[in-house]
């Protein structure tokens, strides 16, 4: 009887070649998800706000990596603090001083609109549209601006309307 086990050095060299791209290529790449949900593990989707802020907002990408994603914090001390992360026109940490009317304003608001009654998630099944999170109280909210209702647009509209931002110039390949 013939021994058929072949060794390793008497196969083709070309199936060597894939059998070692496929063990040490595909093993150190990094998948567009994996990349996605690394972003979505930064600080900008904790549900814990800062003892000092009284709201959050982030704007979190999607699965596209060109979408702006940035954080406004309106803190206590009645300050208004920017962070642009990606896509944005402005990347790092801005802080500006609200007005006492327009912080009371704000906060007036968002009680009137009894933002604790909101549900906590409002989500199409279209996975490819940007997250929007937001959090007043101890209460978080993630939403697609597809599917939030129109009293929550309002209010990110409102804070969104602090910050002088603009989206970014669309590059062309």
């Amino acid at each position: 009887m013939k021994n058929t086990r072949k060794n390793l050095f008497q196969l083709p060299i070309h199936l060597i070649g894939i059998a070692l791209f496929l063990v040490l290529g595909l093993t150190n790449c990094t998948s567009k998800q994996q990349v996605i949900q690394k972003a979505n593990s930064t600080n900008i989707l904790k549900e814990a706000t800062p003892a000092n802020t009284l709201i959050t907002y982030s704007k979190v990408r999607g699965r596209g990596n060109r979408r702006p994603l940035y954080t406004i914090e309106i803190l206590d001390s009645k300050k208004v603090k920017y962070t642009g992360i990606a896509n944005v026109p402005n990347i790092g940490e801005e802080i500006k001083a609200l007005s006492e009317e327009k912080y009371k304003k704000i906060v007036q608001q968002f009680e009137a609109a009894d933002f604790k009654a909101f549900k906590e998630s409002y989500k199409t099944k279209m996975r490819d549209l940007p997250l929007s999170r937001i959090a007043f109280e101890g209460h978080t909210i993630t939403y697609q601006e597809a599917a939030c209702p129109s009293e929550l647009r309002i209010l990110t509209d409102l804070i969104e309307g602090l910050v002088v931002h603009k989206n970014p110039q669309k590059t062309t390949r």
